[in-house]
């Protein structure tokens, strides 16, 4: 089915790596231009991209963790490319902090990176979208909202909260012809779980029923699918599931 994305511009807000590049990968294949944002977005792997795709790939600096950075990121990206028709929300950090542990740094910088930072990006994009009364957005979310997890209180209680935003957002901005969705992935192969040790990941893999880790490349067409106005057009509010059945285990 064809998603209708050619001739879109879609920013990908954290998509210098992991889910966010596959992301802007399988976009730029759908026809899309794709504005790839975060802290230090010219990493070897999206000039690649640029080098491959041309002027279909644009860059722009944005520290979600600083709202002067997302104001100024849209400002830019606006300016350059003129609109939008998408954003792709990714962002995301922990601190493995059990609860006696905790320390208000971390855990403001957590919430920061994932909850405050991406809601003020919803509201850049909804300002943007409002306007020309149209626009999708998609973030991604994350199945420690279902699967707990020791030391995770923080990142936990973080994705909660932008899961929470998802449906509010979606009702204030239905009557302009913004949706909004959530694509909720379980483990997956990238650089955010990277310093898990070995033996770990192989034993969380090992409860997952399709057994193993997803690849950043499985998690995109859900993405894309949300993203796409032919694909998903009577769909807001929603959140979708791609664990490879990790929130539905049975139990043994």
């Amino acid at each position: 089915m064809d998603s209708k994305l050619t001739g879109w511009v879609v920013l990908v807000v954290g998509g210098s790596s992991g889910i966010g590049l596959a992301t802007a990968r399988l976009l730029l294949s759908e026809g899309a231009h794709v504005v790839i944002a975060s802290p230090a977005p010219e990493t070897e792997e999206v000039l690649a991209l640029q080098a491959v795709s041309g002027a279909m790939v644009s860059t722009v600096a944005m520290d979600v963790a600083l709202e002067t950075s997302i104001v100024s990121a849209f400002a830019q990206v606006l300016a350059k490319v003129g609109h939008l028709n998408g954003v792709v929300i990714l962002p995301a950090t922990t601190a493995h902090q059990l609860v006696t542990d905790l320390t208000y740094e971390a855990l403001e910088r957590v919430w920061q990176t994932n909850l405050a930072g991406p809601l003020l990006v919803c509201r850049e994009a909804a300002r943007h979208f409002m306007q020309q009364k149209s626009g999708s957005i998609v973030l991604v979310g994350s199945t420690a909202t279902t699967s707990a997890q020791p030391s995770e209180a923080g990142y936990r209680s973080s994705k909660a909260g932008l899961q929470s935003i998802v449906g509010t957002l979606a009702v204030e901005l239905v009557k302009y012809g913004v949706r909004v969705n959530m694509v909720i992935p379980g483990g997956v192969n990238t650089s955010f779980v990277a310093g898990t040790p070995t033996e770990i990941r192989a034993k969380r893999a090992a409860q997952i029923p399709i057994g193993r880790e997803a690849e950043p490349f499985e998690i995109a067409p859900a993405v894309v699918h949300l993203l796409s106005d032919a694909l998903s057009p009577y769909t807001t509010g929603a959140s979708l599931i791609v664990d490879g059945g990790l929130s539905l285990r049975p139990l043994d």
